[in-house]
Formats: C-alpha cells, sequence, structure tokens
C-alpha cells in the first residue's frame, strides 16, 4: 500500500512539473541583470514589456525549473529564426530583484509563463508551462502576425516575403 502511495506521489509531482510549471514565482534572490536569450532584448534599464514596435514574447521563468530548462532551446531557436520579426525576452524570476518584481507586478503565479505582446507593448495572450517554438510561432500568426523566418531556419534566405494575412 506504501508503494503505491509513493508511486502516485511521485507520478503526480512529475505530471505538476511537466504540465503546469514549477510553481510559484514570488521568490526573490539576489544577482545579476534580467537575462536573455538574444541582443534584440532591451537593455535591463528599459522594461522587458515596453514596446519596442516588434510583437515579443516574454518568458518568466527560472534555470532551477525542469520545464524552464527545456524551453531554453525553444526560445534561442526563436530568437535566431525570427531576428527583427520578434524580440524574444527571457527573465529569470528567481535571479534578480528586477525579474522577481516584474513576476508580482505581471501576477506570474507559475513559471513558465509566456507573455505574447504586441508592437504597442499590449498584453495579447498568454501560456503557462512548456510550449514549443512552433507553437508560439502559431500562436503569433492566430494573433494578427505572421512571421517568416529570417535566421538560421532559412539559410537560402527563401520564404522572406510577407505572407499578407492576419487574423
Amino acid at each position: 500500500m506504501i508503494k503505491r502511495i509513493a508511486t502516485i506521489a511521485v507520478a503526480f509531482l512529475a505530471l505538476t512539473l511537466f504540465a503546469g510549471g514549477c510553481g510559484e514565482a514570488d521568490q526573490a534572490t539576489n544577482g545579476s541583470t534580467v537575462d536573455s536569450t538574444t541582443s534584440t532584448t532591451p537593455p535591463p534599464t528599459v522594461s522587458p514589456t515596453a514596446a519596442t514596435g516588434l510583437p515579443k514574447l516574454v518568458d518568466m521563468g527560472s534555470d532551477t525549473c525542469t520545464p524552464c530548462k527545456l524551453m531554453a532551446p525553444e526560445l534561442e531557436a526563436l530568437a535566431q529564426e525570427y531576428a527583427g520579426l520578434l524580440d524574444v525576452v527571457v527573465v529569470d524570476v528567481n535571479k534578480t530583484d528586477e525579474g522577481a518584481a516584474l513576476a508580482k507586478e505581471l501576477r506570474i503565479r507559475v513559471i513558465p509563463t509566456q507573455i505574447w505582446f504586441g508592437p504597442d507593448g499590449k498584453e495579447l495572450f498568454r501560456h503557462d508551462g512548456f510550449i514549443s517554438k512552433e507553437d508560439i510561432v502559431a500562436r503569433f500568426q492566430w494573433l494578427g502576425f505572421p512571421l517568416t523566418e529570417t535566421g538560421g531556419g532559412d539559410p537560402a534566405g527563401q520564404g522572406a516575403g510577407s505572407s499578407g494575412g492576419g487574423g
């Protein structure tokens, strides 16, 4: 009986971590400035949610969170492939006071949380937990931002035109 309860508890914990995120995000620790996966991120003195004229994805997570770690290569690929069309900002909510304050300001309850912003800085959509690069792009397209790869995913430069469309 104890073995069965332990197995159920482990399964529940694994499901919670991978499906819903790592839990509460309002723990503050000291550290360096806000982390980012791309140079298109505004300097740390500018809010990661400020309008930049480009659609933006802000990922609120932590380097101690398993789903957040799984998001890292997805976000790096997204930033490289859509450079100049999309800003990708990664904020570690546990490393810095700035990250913790932003998590509180944005009412982040679970990490990772991804927030889609329009070029004007207006929040458009949120997602909690792991999400693939393809699903992030699909959500931007659903929101009316037809993205075309510009970086590593399209080395020949094909597909550089706009598909028009919208939402």
